[in-house]
């Protein structure tokens, strides 16, 4: 389970966190299908905590309205205001919106359920620590599962979204093997893209590697050279020995069989241009599965 709260949290906080949660849910205050297997079957236990958004104060305009009535009226009333109060507090949360919103795209990983202002999801480890532990082959793995990761970005979500803060411990591996986004704050759409009153190209750099252009007539930010593939090459799969930068990247130390191979492909990628993608995506692909095909079978 994640339960997503403003600050980092201990054990201890976590689950007195979750005992208010649940008393909470006994008295009718909040709801969610996620509360059930968490407060009274447990078929849900707690093993982690991260961070949640701010929390709203719910509107008590039901109870206003149906103030009066029969008692089956009131047990109404008190469901529907514990509906309103937990969807007020999940709202706020961009991480959970996303992900329900975007949830059969397998571009976040899973909402599986909620209650109050905490939600289940899928556990998806972040390939930032995979990336030191695991063996060439299993990261070579990791970096096709990547670029299949951004053609369902590119190709189930909408209004082209932009990645503005690309790195490893933003993505992980699921137990399906599929590579998901574990930080949906990190994404940016073409038509949100804020206003900000910009005089200069500066005023529109958002997050680590968005970059749009000001528009300095209108004052505004307008789309930039925003290349996604461009970013997970330089950012993510690249290796510093070649591409300058201090932290590894997912295709570090490659085997001498393979590291000229690479080293090509990645170098394209790093400088590629807008119109360029779909050819370097499929170079890519084929260099990643001519090296894993070669490494599988130890002709090194």
């Amino acid at each position: 389970m994640t339960a997503r709260q403003r600050f980092l949290c201990s054990e201890s906080a976590a689950r007195q966190e979750i005992r208010n949660l649940c008393q909470l849910y006994e008295n009718g205050v909040v709801t969610g299908d996620l509360c059930s297997p968490l407060c009274r079957t447990g078929l849900v236990s707690f093993t982690g905590c991260g961070y949640q958004g701010k929390q709203k104060r719910e509107s008590d305009a039901l109870k206003v309205m149906w103030g009066q009535g029969t008692e089956q009226d009131m047990q109404l009333v008190k469901y529907a205001s514990a509906v309103w109060r937990s969807l007020s507090l999940l709202l706020p949360q961009t991480e959970y919106v996303l992900a329900k919103a975007f949830q059969d795209t397998r571009v976040f990983p899973r909402i599986y359920g909620s209650c109050g202002h905490f939600y289940i999801q899928e556990s998806c480890p972040s390939l930032g620590p995979l990336s030191i532990s695991s063996s060439f082959v299993e990261r070579a793995k990791f970096a096709l599962g990547t670029l299949h990761f951004l053609q369902r970005v590119e190709t189930n979500m909408p209004d082209h979204p932009i990645m503005c803060d690309l790195k490893l411990s933003n993505l992980g591996v699921c137990s399906n093997g599929e590579i998901r986004s574990t930080d949906s704050n990190s994404f940016m759409f073409e038509s949100t893209v804020p206003d900000v009153g910009c005089s200069r190209n500066s005023h529109c750099n958002f997050g680590t590697y968005c970059k749009f252009t000001c528009n300095v007539k209108q004052g505004k930010c307008v789309k930039g050279d925003n290349i996604n593939l461009q970013m997970v090459c330089s950012y993510v799969l690249a290796f510093p020995a070649n591409f300058g930068g201090k932290t590894a990247r997912l295709l570090h130390d490659p085997p001498p069989a393979v590291a000229a191979d690479l080293k090509h492909v990645l170098s394209e990628c790093v400088a590629l241009q807008p119109g360029e993608e779909r050819r370097i995506m499929e170079q890519l692909k084929t260099v990643f599965n001519r090296s894993l095909l070669l490494l599988e079978n130890g002709r090194q």
